[in-house]
């Protein structure tokens, strides 16, 4: 089940590596893709920035991270937030398919992910590390963008891990860094490449990793023909180029 503990420690809770996830979305396929490639790096442990449903009414992904769940860390997104305290609107309902998963999912993963917290410190040495959804002012619904004013921003942390905009990057605003891990399945900046990523606390080094998804779309539009046309037409968006990170 998800640890609840308030801060971990580098060495102790977490290993030096670790992977990030975000925004999958119910996008199983490429959370599958996203795990083979952190086989292959070797790496055993992840965090996750939450949203795991929504848009594609799959229980898939979520009951990928449940069966697996000693190796996530799980952070709560704004669809996990707004599915348990069933407040969705029903017009925003209507695409992301709240109710339909409602449906599908089972009592164990709804009370897994009731128990995910919405932000995770972690702590290594002299250097501490914030992990949540949003923002910094808005741990849930808070967006950053590329071209977001950092300077709103008043933080105690070194580093600050989001997602939620389906957007990746890595900024450094007055002594602080933020990183967006983008989104795993449903990626706003270039739709056809998936957006995970692996962060080293002990060189603060982040590697951006970019994996080809563009297939999943027309597989998910096939079992679950539900999915909204809007969310599908995702895989034809270049926004920017993807360049400059590593591409699998």
């Amino acid at each position: 089940m998800a640890e609840k503990k308030p801060s971990l420690t580098v060495g102790k809770d977490i290993p030096p590596k670790v992977g990030i996830i975000s925004d999958i979305h119910g996008n199983y396929l490429a959370l599958i893709k996203a795990l083979k490639i952190f086989k292959k790096y070797n790496i055993n442990k992840y965090i996750f920035l939450g949203d795991a449903i929504g848009y594609i009414p799959s229980i898939k992904a979520l009951d990928i991270i449940y069966k697996n769940s000693r190796k996530f860390l799980c952070i709560k997104g704004n669809h996990e937030e707004m599915f348990i305290k069933k407040d969705t609107c029903p017009t925003k309902n209507k695409i992301y398919l709240h109710s339909l998963i409602r449906t599908r999912i089972s009592n164990d993963a709804k009370n897994y992910i009731n128990s995910w917290e919405t932000k995770l410190t972690i702590k290594n040495k002299e250097k501490s590390f914030l992990f949540i959804h949003g923002s910094p002012k808005d741990y849930n619904n808070g967006y950053v963008y590329p071209d977001t004013d950092l300077s709103q921003f008043t933080v105690e942390d070194d580093i600050i891990f989001m997602g939620h905009s389906h957007w990746a990057f890595d900024r450094s605003f007055n002594k602080k860094r933020f990183i967006n891990a983008g989104s795993c399945g449903l990626p706003r900046d270039n739709g056809k490449f998936g957006s995970i990523g692996i962060f080293d606390f002990a060189t603060l080094k982040y590697i951006t990793i970019r994996f080809d998804i563009s297939e999943t779309y027309s597989i998910l539009g096939s079992e679950y023909p539900e999915i909204d046309k809007s969310v599908l037409e995702l895989r034809h968006r270049e926004k920017v180029e993807i360049r400059g990170e590593q591409i699998v």
